[in-house]
């Protein structure tokens, strides 16, 4: 949680890239988790979150990967991404969705965004 999360993220795309040896883009890299593990200070959790976001954009921006995108977030976790001056949003969530939990809502709220639900 000290750690610089921007930093952090871009530094981790850049090994998997070299890790994956694909000579091109990675198609779509997401951010696993909505906060820091095991935190619940929200005021952290959001702080990191953001932080987070803008190294994935600089992930896309510097060619690292094509496509940005989250996975687990709720729709305040993407309202409080929206709030701030956003390079790049996200193109997908992949969340927890199937015939015994559909997450309607969610899935409407990002279908709005346009952003792209994928389940898990």
């Amino acid at each position: 949680a000290g750690e610089d999360a921007t930093e952090g993220v871009l530094r981790n795309v850049r090994e998997c890239g070299a890790r994956l040896a694909l000579g091109r883009p990675i198609d779509l890299v997401l951010l696993h988790w909505p906060g820091v593990f095991g935190s619940s200070d929200a005021a952290l959790n959001e702080r990191k979150r953001i932080e987070m976001w803008r190294g994935l954009e600089r992930a896309k921006e510097e060619g690292l990967c094509r496509s940005i995108g989250v996975s687990s977030f709720t729709r305040r976790h993407l309202e409080q991404l929206y709030a701030h001056d956003l390079a790049h949003a996200p193109v997908v969530n992949q969340l927890q969705c199937h015939p015994l939990h559909s997450n309607a809502e969610l899935v409407r709220y990002c279908r709005d965004k346009g952003v792209t639900v994928t389940a898990w």
